[in-house]
């Protein structure tokens, strides 16, 4: 039993070690295949560690690779265009500019027809039929890359009426068409023109209501409207205008009050109305206008001169002659150190002449003539250093006229009729420098005359005997003629 026992652990253990080496050489071949596949077909890779080694292979067809799949296509750019006529040869426009510009040659096109452009002075190039061209074309300026930014058409003999095609124009700045024979009124599509700062249409024919949708224009800066028949008054909505800097609405028919939005324009350089029917009476707070230079109106306007008119510094010139404006001339006016004109010309002005006037250094153009003005003539104005012209005839100032040295500058001086009781001594009022010697004063019955030649009064035998000497050879000769 005992032997036997051996025997059975002998042959047990023989068995579990050929068994061992069975496995070893079935992992060992098992290994050297995998590491043959893997050499020998590359399109195989290398498997996540995650993936659990149990699981079933997949029946999906595999995956391509990233560099595998098409990337999508992508919209080829427009090609640029270049050689663009009027422009510079090396610019180049991309699809989107050339449409716009084919766009706006098309509406200018259009404009050739509708006024009568065959009777135009200058259409170079308005009848090309090459829609890319207009940058070419007579009075048409575009911007580098095709936008046509300004259109001058001035005294181009232009006939009919406005287009409606200014949708065209997205780049538009500047149009002026003054000086033509347009007629009717103005589109009220205009305001589609939306980059426009300049509308010049003055001495044309237009007529109508001003269009108010000019007040939707956010960078117009310049109106020019003169010369027309325009009725009605001036829209409210043109208070909007933020950047409006010139008003010239002169010489056409508007009527109504005068507007008291006017005095909300505050960026409002030039204001010129005159020549229309405005009734009533300056708004008060015309001094709100800090940057006005230049106030013209000749109207039917009545009342005093606002006070607060002193307070726009930068006014320049106020000319407000042939209307009726009573009351006093405001001493404020003596505030504004720009003011080289003042114009009050027939007009109902009463009181005197205010010192402070002489305060205007720059002062060229002082005219207060065809008033009730009194009082006496102030010697300030003898500090009005660049004074040219001075009219203050057809009033009733009265007393001693001023004993003042003219200013240097002083060409045309008008004081006759008034009612001067007595002028300065004849030291003064026959020195050629004085104020009275230049206006030529009347104080008395004789008028002082502004001449340093021969003086008629004083030669006036030496003036008889030439002129009878020279009758004498008149008549000689007519009598040998008949003769």
């Amino acid at each position: 039993m005992k032997n036997r026992f051996w025997w059975i652990l002998f042959f047990s253990l023989l068995l579990l070690t050929v068994h061992a080496e069975d496995n070893d050489d079935d992992s060992n071949d098992s290994a050297t295949d995998s590491s043959s596949d893997a050499t020998t077909d590359p399109s195989i890779t290398e498997t996540p560690s995650s993936v659990d080694s149990d699981s079933e292979p997949s029946t999906s067809m595999p995956s391509s690779s990233a560099t595998d799949i098409p990337s999508p296509a992508t919209p080829a750019s427009p090609p640029a265009i270049s050689n663009v006529p009027g422009l510079a040869a090396n610019q180049t426009l991309n699809q989107q500019q050339l449409d716009q510009l084919k766009i706006s040659c098309s509406a200018l096109q259009q404009w050739y027809t509708t006024l009568g452009g065959p009777q135009w002075l200058d259409s170079t190039g308005w009848t090309n039929n090459d829609m890319t061209s207009c940058c070419s074309w007579a009075k048409v300026y575009c911007n580098p890359v095709g936008g046509v930014i300004r259109i001058t058409l001035i005294g181009n003999n232009l006939a009919g009426s406005i287009p409606s095609t200014f949708q065209s124009f997205p780049h538009l700045v500047h149009l002026d068409m003054s000086y033509n024979n347009l007629t009717g009124g103005i589109p009220d599509s205009i305001a589609a023109g939306l980059a426009i700062q300049t509308l010049n249409f003055n001495f044309n024919q237009l007529s109508g209501l001003l269009p108010a949708s000019l007040g939707s224009m956010p960078v117009l800066a310049s109106i020019h409207l003169a010369n027309n028949t325009f009725n009605g008054t001036i829209p409210d909505s043109w208070a909007n205008l933020p950047l409006l800097k010139t008003l010239d609405l002169s010489n056409n028919k508007l009527s109504g009050p005068f507007p008291t939005s006017i005095a909300n324009y505050r960026s409002l350089v030039s204001l010129s109305l005159s020549s229309n029917a405005f009734t009533g009476s300056l708004p008060h707070n015309i001094g709100i206008m800090p940057s006005l230079k230049s106030l013209v109106s000749k109207n039917q306007l009545t009342g005093p001169i606002p006070e607060s008119l002193g307070n726009i510094t930068a006014l320049v010139t106020i000319s407000m002659r042939s209307q009726s404006l009573n009351g006093q001339i405001p001493s404020s006016l003596g505030n504004l150190p720009n003011l080289q004109v003042l114009d009050l010309t027939r007009n109902n002005l009463t009181g005197s002449i205010p010192p402070q006037l002489g305060n205007l250094v720059h002062l060229r153009n002082l005219r207060l003539s065809r008033n009730a003005l009194d009082g006496a003539v102030p010697a300030e104005l003898g500090l009005c250093g660049q004074l040219q012209i001075l009219t203050l005839n057809y009033n009733a100032l009265s007393g001693t006229f001023p004993s003042i040295v003219a200013p240097p500058a002083l060409a045309f001086c008008h004081m006759q009729p008034n009612s001067f009781d007595a002028c300065p001594p004849n030291d003064v009022s026959m020195n050629y420098s004085s104020m009275a010697f230049q206006c030529s004063v009347n104080c008395t019955s004789a008028k002082h005359k502004k001449s340093e030649g021969i003086s008629v009064s004083s030669n006036s035998p030496f003036l008889l005997t030439v002129f009878m000497a020279i009758l004498a050879l008149i008549v000689q000769e007519a009598i040998h003629v008949i003769l």
